[in-house]
């Protein structure tokens, strides 16, 4: 009766150490996943500046001019009149074949940065400096300049500034892209890259930013329209914390 009572305890040893095992593999992040994305810029200062969002890592702002004046609570965001912006240095850029860029994600802490893997092949790493209203269920809201404003406009009064007098936007939701035809094709590819070099002649990083979208995404159907991405959580490259 011993032996037998042994051999029955280690056996449901054995299988309630295997159901803990799968139950914790269960609630791991997956190390890859899908999720739908967006664009946006609207200029405002990003949600991450704050010191109740920012967990311990805020971001930058900057004025109008796109000169960093730091984090704090004590500026007002251009979107409520005030004089904190979006950076302009964080709209995207390419180094090599990699891509680099921030966004607004409502998973995670801000500072954390994702790998972004799009249809056509092209690689963007990107990191969290806000969160937001995101759309059509994204899990990122891209900060690409010509994107669409959404809920907030600090861009137009930037664009102003710069020299551009009654620019044009687009849609509110979708930016150049929408203004020009929703659809891929190379006419609405075009398009947008006009709508770049006319509304932020005077804004160069925010040109360049604009530019990426039509020159990186838009090489087909997938990568243009909205691009459903696979991603994963990884550790910061210096090219974003840098510029954070």
């Amino acid at each position: 009766m011993k032996k037998a009572s042994g051999i029955l305890f280690l056996l449901a040893f054995a299988i309630g150490t295997a159901f803990f095992a799968c139950s914790k593999e269960e609630n791991q992040e997956p190390s890859s996943s899908t999720a739908k994305t967006t664009q946006y810029w609207d200029a405002c200062k990003p949600s991450c500046s704050w010191s109740r969002n920012a967990g311990g890592k805020p971001a930058n702002a900057c004025n109008i001019s796109g000169t960093r004046i730091g984090h704090s609570d004590n500026d007002k965001s251009a979107c409520d009149g005030g004089v904190a912006f979006a950076c302009m240095d964080q709209a995207p850029w390419k180094v090599g074949n990699i891509s680099y860029g921030y966004a607004a994600i409502n998973m995670g802490n801000c500072g954390d940065c994702y790998q972004l893997d799009f249809p056509n092949g092209e690689i963007m790493f990107v990191m969290k400096n806000n969160t937001g209203n995101l759309k059509e269920g994204a899990k990122f809201d891209l900060m690409i300049p010509g994107g669409g404003v959404g809920d907030f406009d600090a861009l137009t009064r930037q664009v102003e500034n710069s020299g551009v007098s009654n620019p044009n936007m687009g849609v509110k939701y979708g930016g150049f892209r929408g203004a020009c035809g929703w659809s891929y094709n190379q006419t609405n590819v075009n398009c947008v890259k006009q709508k770049c070099e006319e509304i932020f002649a005077n804004l160069p990083e925010l040109k360049a930013g604009c530019l990426w979208y039509a020159n990186t995404l838009g090489t087909d159907k997938a990568s243009f329209e909205n691009p459903t991405v696979k991603y994963k959580k990884v550790d910061c490259p210096k090219e974003l914390t840098d510029r954070y």
